[in-house]
């Protein structure tokens, strides 16, 4: 009884301290650079472009 009293004090102190973080407004600074070999990705899927995992990652890459 003892531990699950512990998990679900941890479980309201992290939803507490993430609540805090997000309220006051913290966001990461910045943009970071990536190295010119990493601009531009490539999909190859062993069903071919017409998969629709393809498609989906496809979409969801373009900037």
């Amino acid at each position: 009884m003892a531990s699950l009293l512990r998990i679900a004090i941890l479980k309201a102190v992290f939803v507490v301290l993430l609540a805090g973080l997000t309220g006051c407004g913290f966001q990461l600074r910045g943009q970071l650079a990536l190295p010119p070999v990493l601009e531009r990705t490539y999909l190859q899927v062993a069903a071919g472009d017409r998969s629709t995992l393809y498609q989906h990652l496809k979409a969801g890459l373009q900037v």
